[in-house]
């Protein structure tokens, strides 16, 4: 099973199952990320493209996330594990 959200500009917050796989898509050609919280692999001050393929497949480290975004819009998909 899975959610999904779409994620604009500021700072999205949800509590999570440790162990979900999120993955943050470009809906916008670019998203800036300012800072992501309670992940694996944590993001910080990096653009996704929506040609690549950076920011899929992270893992939640803990149940509370959070993803800031200075620009653009991103879809999160969370697949429950």
């Amino acid at each position: 099973d899975y959610d999904i959200y779409v994620v604009a500009e500021g700072t999205f917050q949800k509590t999570f199952s440790a162990g979900d796989e999120v993955s943050l898509v470009p809906f916008t050609s670019e998203v800036h990320i300012s800072v992501t919280k309670g992940l694996m692999y944590p993001l910080k001050d990096e653009v996704l493209y929506a040609s690549k393929t950076r920011g899929i497949s992270n893992v939640v480290t803990d149940g509370d996330i959070e993803v800031g975004i200075a620009k653009g819009v991103a879809f999160l998909f969370r697949i429950y594990k």
